[in-house]
């Protein structure tokens, strides 16, 4: 089989252990008639994102080819972005624990190389060749250790191998039980990998099959609820040793509330969403998202940006498919656009709920940065790696559509930050109203209050604030219901700062 795949992360606890029995070694390498893997890959060019596809491997059967030798037959297909297929044909010998496979190419000296050799010991050498090279252009192949790791849900052994020799630095693993299950490629000017996601051996599944997408622009919606009243809980892991200080941890959670619609200063309708910080602290804050249910792009509004709005998300991006979008992340301003690239569509089981999800990666950056959609959930996973650090955000709990999932972190969401850093006028919600709405604001020090609500003219129509208050966070209502339908302004004014905003009373 030509498919190593790449090791991703860091190897934790690596022994450098002897393998099993030689009959314990051969299981490293299945290649049973029936047998099926999955593998999804990616791969950097010039900085630029070049590959994003899956591919299936399948054992057909035996065949005896022109040697006189028998061998299986490994059906190879691509199945997104394109289909194309073809054979490989393979052999194990079990008496040296030697994979040969079989080559067509005429400049070869023999028909078939050596590709691997499964009773390698750690820092044992062994001659091969990669990707079907005649033997005349071998390579070194080096195992590197043996230990234990998870692998599609299994504890089970594993080998790493990497090949010298070559203009390539080429690394793979072998797992007991799945054969090769990573394989990566680093050159002057990119890198590429690929990543089993499903295998089934001797009739056994593992995983989740990789899933090409067919879904209506209705259902790709859903990868994205935004509906009043969901509500959504995270835990955050991060580990930071920059060359700043000392290292720093941040094990937080928080909570993202779907409040309302309102109308924003572009003419536009958005959802006011409140982030708010569970523990260690209390602090929270508003931000403004949209999705255009016509191309299923997901926009979140900057109130200090020229251009008001950027996108964040493409929830019709096909495994694949690239696009220019803004860092994901609860409130953060839709600045720096980057490449994204959706890389998969497969099953997965979330807070108990079998449902499809969908993993995008952000690339062109100096670090790793990608999330996973859930269908009916939405944002099920961030992640981010640096040199000298990584964040990850899990969705733990969530209310959508009326249902709950998951476990509820028990805090009291609803207490008030107890130092605001900033003055903040918050925008109404529902906007447009009728007849009555909600209008939040932030102090951060004692003061004289005023928060007053104007015509198109700059006619005073009421007065909903006239008073010193304390530092802290307010909410107030404003009935409208003797006034005619129009535009409307309110105004705060606290100490020396003041700010202005437009409601718009329908009825």
């Amino acid at each position: 089989m030509k498919t190593f795949l790449l090791v991703i992360g860091l190897l934790s606890s690596v022994a450098n252990a002897r393998a099993d029995t030689p009959t314990g070694s051969l299981q490293f390498y299945p290649l049973s008639t029936g047998d099926y893997w999955e593998y999804k890959s990616w791969g950097v060019h010039d900085s630029i994102f070049r590959d994003s596809l899956a591919y299936s491997v399948e054992i057909l059967g035996d065949t005896v080819l022109p040697n006189g030798i028998g061998y299986k037959i490994l059906h190879q297909r691509m199945f997104y972005p394109s289909e194309s297929s073809y054979n490989i044909y393979e052999r194990l010998d079990s008496s040296t624990g030697c994979i040969y496979e079989y080559t067509f190419n005429s400049t070869a000296a023999n028909s078939e190389v050596k590709i691997d050799s499964l009773f390698a010991q750690p820092r044992d050498t062994i001659q091969s060749s990669w990707e079907g090279m005649p033997t005349s252009q071998s390579e070194r192949t080096v195992c590197d250790s043996i230990g234990s790791d998870t692998t599609l849900g299994i504890l089970t052994q594993v080998r790493y191998m990497h090949n010298i020799g070559s203009l390539l630095y080429v690394e793979y693993r072998l797992t007991k039980g799945f054969g090769l299950t990573y394989k990566g490629e680093v050159f002057d000017f990119g890198s590429s990998g690929d990543v089993l996601v499903y295998a089934k051996i001797d009739g056994i599944e593992y995983g989740h099959k990789m899933i090409v997408p067919t879904d209506s622009i209705g259902e790709q919606l859903e990868y994205y609820p935004l509906q009043t009243g969901d509500y959504f809980q995270y835990k955050k892991d991060s580990f930071d040793c920059g060359n700043i200080g000392p290292c720093q941890e941040d094990t937080s959670a928080y909570s993202i509330s779907v409040l309302g619609d309102t109308i924003l200063a572009n003419g536009l309708t958005y959802k006011a969403l409140e982030y708010r910080t569970l523990y260690p602290d209390k602090s929270s804050f508003r931000f403004y998202e949209r999705i255009d249910s016509v191309t299923g792009d997901v926009f979140r509004y900057d109130t200090n940006a020229v251009n008001d709005e950027g996108k964040i998300d493409s929830l019709c991006a096909q495994p694949a498919d690239t696009f220019l979008s803004c860092q994901r992340g609860p409130g953060l301003p839709p600045v720096g656009y980057l490449h994204t690239v959706c890389q998969y569509v497969t099953g997965d089981t979330v807070l108990g709920v079998p449902t499809l999800i969908k993993g995008y990666l952000h690339y062109g950056s100096l670090y790793e940065y990608g999330y996973v959609l859930a269908r009916g959930l939405g944002v099920y996973h961030i992640y981010d790696s640096w040199d000298f650090g990584y964040s990850t955000t899990t969705l733990v709990y969530a209310e959508s559509g009326g249902k709950e999932y998951g476990n509820k972190i028990l805090v009291d969401v609803k207490e008030p930050p107890a130092n605001p850093t900033l003055f903040v006028l918050y925008q109404n919600y529902p906007n447009p109203f009728n007849p009555s709405t909600a209008i939040g604001y932030q102090l951060s020090a004692v003061s004289h209050v005023t928060l007053k609500v104007y015509d198109v003219l700059g006619r005073e129509v009421a007065t909903l604030v006239n008073e010193v208050q304390k530092m802290g966070r307010y909410e107030v209502k404003f009935d409208g219901s003797r006034l005619p339908s129009g535009v409307y302004f309110y105004r705060l004014q606290a100490g020396n700062f003041s700010k202005t905003m437009k409601l718009l009373l329908l009825k």
